[in-house]
């Protein structure tokens, strides 16, 4: 599987700020104000983040939007990356600065320096989401998205926010890797193993094959699969982690490639029927 970057959350430190190797991003709010660690970036650049902020351009950008300071003076950084964005934008914007930050890190580490973002958990949610780069089969050097590291004056703020932007975002990927995955690897037996191999995880996995899909009367499914050399399965998982709470199911359809009407498809397109099982990937 695609594995997403590590998040590591630590105190804000300037003498690891200035040696940081890679690209350090600022999240500053639309008033133009600068948060304390913001300041000590600003003094290491002798004043060049006060100055970008202060000028016409920062005033023209929209949430999200991101301005370079390449080769910031008394420090190892590449760049330092100032992205506007107010202290209590909603999950859209927080979500697009950090795909932002992520668009232009190239897969080197950056260093994420926050002050008092209400959303900082959907920041490295977008910052990790865009890092994503299937490579499975491509004879190339791996593009796996380097580390990231966060600053933040007060670190136990963000307890917990790391583990749940991981976990999110793993099963993200799984997702993707399953709809990326060609029909001569992702078969439907290569299908359903993987999502047996969920029970490590502690979710119930119950796989019915041809014989007890025809009991159950499943005639139109096992039709459909006829066309295909691999048989047709039907996967149900389970997990009863919720308490007392309502039991919530989701149906997805499970079509490795979907071959109805090919003669009349365009071959432009034709890579894309890997992901009619994109409903059951979910």
């Amino acid at each position: 599987m695609t594995a997403p970057a590590k998040i590591e959350i630590q105190e804000t430190d300037t003498d690891k700020m200035a040696a940081f190797e890679g690209r350090v991003a600022l999240c500053i709010d639309a008033d133009g104000k600068l948060f304390q660690a913001a300041r000590r970036v600003n003094k290491l650049t002798r004043g060049a983040v006060q100055r970008m902020v202060n000028s016409p351009d920062f005033a023209k950008m929209k949430a999200g939007d991101t301005v370079d300071i390449a080769y910031p003076t008394d420090m190892a950084a590449s760049a330092v990356q100032v992205v506007r964005l107010d202290r209590k934008a909603g999950l859209a914007d927080a979500r697009k600065a950090g795909a932002a930050i992520a668009k232009t890190r190239k897969n080197k580490p950056v260093l994420v320096v926050l002050g008092n973002q209400k959303n900082a958990g959907e920041i490295l949610l977008g910052l990790v989401m865009r890092g994503y780069d299937f490579s499975d089969h491509k004879t190339a050097e791996s593009t796996a998205a380097a580390d990231i590291l966060v600053m933040a004056a007060k670190p136990e703020d963000l307890d917990g926010v790391a583990e749940q932007v991981s976990a999110l975002s793993e099963g993200v990927f799984f997702t993707r890797d399953l709809t990326n995955e060609p029909a001569n690897v992702l078969t439907t037996v290569e299908f359903a193993n993987r999502l047996v191999a969920l029970k490590d995880l502690g979710v119930k996995v119950q796989v019915l094959e041809e014989a007890e899909l025809s009991k159950l009367g499943m005639r139109a499914l096992l039709a459909v699969g006829e066309g295909s050399e691999t048989p047709s399965k039907v996967v149900i998982m389970e997990w009863n982690g919720g308490g007392k709470e309502a039991p919530f199911a989701l149906v997805g359809k499970g079509v490795v490639f979907d071959t109805g009407g090919i003669s009349m498809k365009p071959a432009a397109g034709m890579e894309d029927m890997t992901m009619d099982m994109g409903g059951a990937g979910v």
